[in-house]
Parts: C-alpha cells; sequence; structure tokens
C-alpha cells in the first residue's frame, strides 16, 4: 500500500488506542434502553424526546464503520499562474488541471463520552483504502496552446473528529468540533501524451492538510420497535490549511524539473451531511446502514515563484485550488457499554 497507507493506518491505529481509553473500563450493556442520544458518526447513539434529561452512562456506544466511498464528479486540482510580471504573454500564463476519481473502502471507529446528561464529548477516526485510478491532466501555455496526458495515482485520505455536543431536548443535538483531514495523491508513469510537454520518468504529489472547525445539528427518531432513523448536518464556511504542490514537466525543462508550491489555504469551505438507519439486536448492540455525502473546496493564497520554462522567466503570482466531492455507502455495528 505504500509509506503514505501505512501512515494513514498508523494514525487510525493511535486513534482506536484514544477511543478505547475514552471508553475506560467498562462492559457491554444494551443499547436501546431508550436514554442515550446522540451523533452517529460520533458513536450511533439512541434517544428519545423528553422534557427532562435522563440519567446516562458516562461511556456511550463503541461504534464500527466500513462503506463504499466515491468520488463520482471527481476530485479536480487546478494549478495557475496569473498576471506575470515579466514574459509576453501576461494573464494566465500556465495551467495545469489534474482530474481523478477517489473511490475505496471506508473504514471508521467511533466513540461517546457523556460529560453531562446534556452535554456529551465524541470522537472518531476514518481511513480509506484506495482504489487508485488514472487522472487526467490537460495542461496550457498562454491559452492558445493545449496538451494533456494521464497519471497512474496513488491516493492517502484520513481523517479524525472531536466534537462537544449539547442536547436541546426536543430541538436536537447543537453540535461544535474540528476536524483534521489529509488527502494526498502521488502521480506516476505519465502515459498517453496529446501535446503536452512531459516524458515517462516524471513524478508529481500533492498534500493537503486541511483543520476544519464546524458547527451543526443532529435529530434523532426512535420507535417502539427498537428501530432509530439519525439525521445529521455540519460545516462550517471557512476553513484552515495548507498545500504542497509539485508536478515535473519534463527533464531539463524547468528549472529542477519541477513546480512547487507551499502555502495556506484561502477561500475554503466544508460541508457534510449524514444519515443512518438502525436496529437493535440481541438486546445489546445495533446494526445499521450509513450514507454519508461531504465536499471541500479550498484556495491557495497567491505567491510570487520564480522558475523558467523554455528559456521563458515565470515570474509571477501562482494560484493552487481544489474541489473534492464524497459518497459513503455502508454498514455498522454499535456496542454499548457503562461503568459498573
Amino acid at each position: 500500500m505504500g509509506c503514505r497507507s501505512r501512515s494513514a493506518l498508523a494514525s487510525l491505529g493511535l486513534s482506536v488506542a484514544v477511543i478505547i481509553v475514552l471508553t475506560g473500563s467498562a462492559s457491554a450493556q444494551g443499547l436501546f434502553g431508550g436514554e442515550l442520544t446522540g451523533l452517529p458518526l460520533f458513536g450511533g447513539f439512541t434517544g428519545e424526546i423528553a422534557t427532562c434529561w435522563p440519567t446516562k452512562s458516562v461511556c456511550g456506544p463503541l461504534t464500527f464503520y466500513a462503506g463504499w466511498g466515491d468520488d463520482r464528479k471527481g476530485t479536480t486540482l487546478s494549478f495557475d499562474l496569473r498576471r506575470a510580471d515579466t514574459g509576453p504573454f501576461g494573464d494566465d500564463l500556465l495551467s495545469i488541471i489534474n482530474t481523478y476519481p477517489v473511490r475505496g473502502l471506508w473504514l471508521g471507529l467511533a466513540a461517546q463520552a457523556n460529560l453531562t446528561a446534556a452535554i456529551g464529548l465524541y470522537a472518531d477516526a476514518w481511513v480509506i483504502i484506495p482504489s487508485n485510478r488514472l487522472s487526467e491532466e490537460t495542461f496550457s501555455v498562454a491559452s492558445p496552446f493545449l496538451g494533456g496526458k494521464t497519471w497512474r495515482t496513488n491516493t492517502d485520505w484520513w481523517f479524525a473528529d472531536g466534537a462537544l455536543s449539547f442536547d436541546s431536548r426536543g430541538f436536537g443535538k447543537l453540535l461544535a468540533g474540528f476536524r483534521y483531514d489529509r488527502f494526498a495523491t502521488n502521480f506516476k508513469y505519465p502515459d498517453n501524451f496529446a501535446g503536452a510537454v512531459g516524458l515517462s520518468s516524471d513524478r508529481g504529489d500533492v498534500t493537503i492538510n486541511c483543520y476544519l472547525p464546524f458547527v451543526g445539528l443532529q435529530v434523532d427518531q426512535k420507535s417502539p420497535g427498537g428501530s432509530q432513523l439519525t439525521l445529521r448536518v455540519i460545516g462550517f464556511p471557512w476553513a484552515g490549511g495548507d498545500v504542497k504542490y509539485h508536478d515535473s514537466i519534463g527533464s531539463g525543462v524547468l528549472t529542477e524539473d519541477r513546480i512547487e508550491l507551499a502555502k495556506g489555504l484561502n477561500k475554503t469551505y466544508f460541508l457534510e451531511a449524514f444519515a443512518e438507519y438502525g436496529q437493535a439486536v440481541l438486546g445489546s448492540g445495533q446494526i445499521s446502514v450509513f450514507a454519508r455525502w461531504n465536499m471541500l473546496h479550498g484556495t491557495a493564497k497567491r505567491i510570487p515563484i520564480d522558475d523558467v520554462f523554455g528559456g521563458v522567466p515565470l515570474v509571477g503570482r501562482y494560484q493552487f485550488a481544489f474541489d473534492r466531492q464524497s459518497w459513503t455507502f455502508g454498514g455498522s455495528l454499535s456496542l454499548a457499554f457503562t461503568i459498573p
């Protein structure tokens, strides 16, 4: 799977350890005693609307998730040189766009702790085992010239959440939290050159670290038969982060054979919707199906970079932008815990 994937799995393992500590020395109990409310992505809790808060165990349920993710629109990375200070071409001197699907098996683990009857603490971690696909790259120098090629890709994507919730008793759960999202792709073995400059030995990579605060709302509906429907939306109109981008374009064509960008993000926003339907089983667990959709858009701040393309100085302000949307469908198993 490569170093990046092993790093992601190691990070998931660390998160698992933290979550196990969060649950404390606990023993399993029935999930559906009709007392817990909560957020499925952060633990798959259950609940009923009431006029007062019920007594809750310190430890909430532990939930294991598995599902297939599909980026149907394709992840898009764009790199542009704008408002060049020198050179004959002016604006939009250089443009590189990569578009590729990100698909694979998502694995997740989530847990809950109840700080008070109304306030909860939640944590989760997710990692994708990717089914890597080809990336289509388009390349233009001074708009009239267009070219393209394909890359083989190797993607590493994982994220972890932490959140506080407040049970408003009747209105739903108010959520406030933070997500760290790490997304990286290696590009290698370019092929199918169509007017683009490059060699089969070229390599590229992008690493995007996002720090995503979020707020949201969750609503739970439980039936007398033990089934539960949970709906949740979180997001925020701003996110912090940084990006590092590297694309070789033909050995000896570009100075040091690469373009590189490392800078913070701006004009970034994040949104996620989550739905889960579950049924109590054997009085001590819950099996569920879930669907998740999320999207993230970010633009890197423009910075000056001095490089040379075919003897023409590319002195100007580079801009990097990315768009990513993902659907995930799967199932989960929850086990409830309590401190004896």
